[in-house]
Order: structure tokens, then sequence, then C-alpha cells
């Protein structure tokens, strides 16, 4: 059974990596997630109609895979949550009380689970048959979760993994809110010539995040760092672009023409 497991493990991952990219951050997570969702289901089925052959078995879907799959969900349906009330905040102040709520949530809750994350940490094992087997629910669950392959210690682990994961984002978007004003600094053309900008250099791959090619918000929010300015409409910025009929780069177009001008003066 664990080939197939691996095998919906890499479908999972292949359907995230091919995801639309171009979406806006809250469609994007939104749709991961629901990816995610599917692969667990999926997972599930897989499980019951196959059924565990020994214990070890069944250790090894709670402990590892079951973990792995509903981390993905989490991660996203958080990263998901984050970008709507970035859209809803008012101003900067009440999505820092917002991240500042979630962080506090998080690392209460990591705080009550400290004994099982020093064992996962630890790498431990002697006490698997104990945690990492099915457990009825105590309490009515979500649908992931409330069913015959349910485990609260498994469940737990991957909140663990995902919001290990998370914290450190939001405390990088905590720091960004809340760090001393800089220089104020102003784009002096338009949105649609700094657009023309932000998807060239996504398409040259010329920026990389944490190892990882940026994205198009990636790209978009350093220019809304560095200018102030709001790229939240980015998608259509470039789509209007790509429909102008004259001429679909003019300002990276004159870019040329005035860096040729000036290197030949010289």
């Amino acid at each position: 059974m664990e080939a197939q497991i691996k095998e919906l493990h890499e479908q999972l991952e292949n359907f995230l990596a091919a995801a639309d990219g171009e979406k806006s951050p809250v469609k994007g997570f939104k749709e991961k997630t629901e990816l995610a969702e599917t692969a667990i289901k999926d997972l599930k089925n897989l499980v019951r109609r196959r059924s565990f052959e020994n214990s070890a078995e069944e250790i090894l879907y709670f402990k590892h895979w079951a973990p792995i799959f509903f981390r993905y969900q989490i991660i996203y349906s958080l990263h998901y949550n984050l970008e709507r009330e970035r859209i809803t905040a008012t101003n900067k102040e009440e999505l820092s009380a917002y991240i500042l709520k979630v962080l506090q949530h998080i690392n209460e809750w990591l705080k009550d689970k400290k004994e099982l994350r020093l064992y996962h940490h630890q790498e431990d094992s002697d006490q698997d048959s104990k945690l990492f087997i099915h457990t009825p629910p105590s309490k009515v669950e979500s649908f992931l979760m409330a069913d015959d392959l349910y485990c609260e210690n498994s469940i737990s682990l991957a909140k663990i993994m995902a919001y290990e994961q998370f914290v450190p984002i939001l405390e990088k978007e905590l720091q960004m809110i809340l760090r001393p004003a800089t220089r104020k600094r102003k784009w002096k053309r338009s949105k649609a010539d700094l657009a023309e900008i932000v998807y060239t250099l996504f398409y040259m791959k010329s920026m990389e995040v944490d190892g990882h090619d940026s994205d198009i918000i990636d790209i978009s929010r350093l220019f809304e760092d560095i200018f102030d300015i709001d790229l939240s409409n980015i998608y259509d910025i470039h789509l209007h672009n790509m429909r102008r009929k004259k001429d679909k780069a003019p300002f990276l177009q004159e870019g040329i023409r005035r860096y040729l001008d000036e290197t030949d003066t010289k």
C-alpha cells in the first residue's frame, strides 16, 4: 500500500506545482487547499480499500503519511485566511492585530503540545503503538477528521508541522508591517509600466525567495514595499497591457532605447 500512497503524494505535489501561479494569492491558496483536501479523500479511500495488513502499517500511516497530507491542507488554509484578512483589513493596524491574534493562538496550542513536539523532533518511537493508532474522536470534527481513520495525535502532528512552518512567515509579515518608516520613495510612472518590469523579472526567473523562483506576488510585493504602491490587481494590469494593439511593452521599449542612446554617447 505504501507504493500507492507515495504515488498519491507525488501526484499532489505535481498538482500543487502546476496550480496557476498568476492567480491572486487568496484564489491561489484556496485552490491549493482544495487540492490538498481532495488528496486527503483519495488517501483515505485507498486505505479503506486496502486496509492495514498489520500494526506497523497502521502506525506508519498515522505517524508519517497522514500528517504529510494534512499538513498541506492546514498550511494552505492558514495562508488563505491571511490573504483574506489582508484584503478585508482597513489598515495595517487591523492586519497586525489579526496576525498577533493568530500567533498567540498558535503559540499557546504548540505549548500545550510540547510533549508530542519533543517526541516528534527527537524521532522517538517507543510510544508509537499508543500514540499513532485509530482512536474514535471525542467530539464532532470536520469531515476531514471524524471517521474510521481518525487519530488525534496524527492530526496534532500535522498541525505541529504546519504551525512551525507558518509562525516564521507570520513573524516576518508582522515585522514588515511594524518596521520603522524609511525614506519615502515614489514610482513616477504608471502601474502599467511597473507591471512590465514585474512580469519581465518573472518570465526571466531573475529572483529567488527562500531558494525558489519568485512568483508574480513575490516580485510585486517587493515593488509595493519599495514604492509604497498598491499592486494587488497586478494580474488585471498585465491583462490590460496584453490587450494593447500597438505595443504591449512601451515602457520596456523606451527603456531599451534610452539605455542604448546613453551608452552609445559614452
